[in-house]
């Protein structure tokens, strides 16, 4: 009887530091968040993908340009080049963007500078369009999943833009301003779009992602569309990016820099109270 007491004791206890732990983490994000305001010196360039299906290119190469420079502090952002990816990987085929991302962790990305968006072409050669640049790589890290909506706000508040997908619908090439909700009168999946994720806000009360798409500045906001939030296009629902695993000497992060380390502190710190009771109980 004592140790059942003792077992539900600890039960409730757990339950009252983790919900302790998820209304803090909850609490850090904030209602509205825009990856330009934060980092004015790292805000990438907009491409048009014209024809090429470049799409997954042109939305990973995006957003590792700005957390690259984010992490390294840079005055100013270095634009990676997602030709660079489209000579080496898929060309204008389409490709989903985890692979495109695997790409860059185990062969590197060079700049834009060194490969212009040219939205064609597949042959991979370690050369510059001018002889007077030189051929530099930067990698990524290893292939980061993200699944909940919460977690992926968390890491764009921390680390910088991610890459998602989303179905393409007729009615998304009509989208000028606001928030952009499917239409269901489009049924037709015209097919997968891979996006950049900036980050969300609300709009006449309608939560949204805020992305930067691939279809020049023409399109939407200067290049920018705010999409619902739980659309069923399906933006947002999962993302990729990389991680922060030590491995580069470029990924230094002074964790004390963004609040919502706050609330992994708060996590931690809760891990250790739980085993310390837990002695104390048995």
């Amino acid at each position: 009887m004592q140790t059942l007491m003792q077992l539900i004791i600890l039960i409730i206890l757990i339950n009252f530091f983790i919900s302790i732990s998820s209304e803090n983490t909850i609490e850090l994000i904030p209602e509205s968040f825009d990856s330009r305001e934060k980092w004015k010196n790292c805000i990438p360039k907009v491409y048009d993908q014209g024809s090429c299906g470049a799409c997954y290119a042109i939305s990973v190469s995006t957003a590792f340009s700005m957390r690259y420079c984010i992490r390294n502090e840079l005055s100013e952002i270095i634009n990676f080049s997602p030709q660079n990816l489209i000579n080496c990987l898929s060309g204008c085929k389409g490709e989903f963007p985890d692979i495109a991302w695997n790409y860059l962790n185990n062969s590197g990305i060079t700049t834009d500078n060194c490969l212009s968006y040219k939205g064609d072409g597949n042959i991979c050669e370690s050369k510059c369009d001018f002889n007077d640049i030189k051929f530099n790589k930067y990698y990524a890290g290893k292939t980061k999943f993200l699944e909940d909506e919460n977690e992926i706000k968390k890491e764009i508040l921390t680390n910088g833009p991610v890459t998602s997908m989303m179905y393409l619908y007729n009615d998304y090439f009509n989208y000028k301003s606001g928030v952009y909700i499917h239409n269901k009168k489009y049924q037709n999946i015209l097919g997968f779009h891979s996006i950049t994720l900036m980050g969300w806000g609300i709009e006449d009360s309608v939560k949204y992602w805020l992305i930067q798409d691939s279809y020049g500045e023409s399109k939407g906001e200067n290049g920018f569309i705010k999409i619902k939030i739980g659309d069923d296009c399906g933006a947002g629902a999962t993302a990729f990016c990389d991680e922060m695993d030590g491995k580069y000497n470029y990924y230094e992060l002074d964790t004390n820099k963004t609040a919502i380390n706050d609330g992994n502190e708060i996590i931690h710190e809760t891990k250790y109270l739980l085993i310390i009771l837990s002695f104390l109980l048995f």
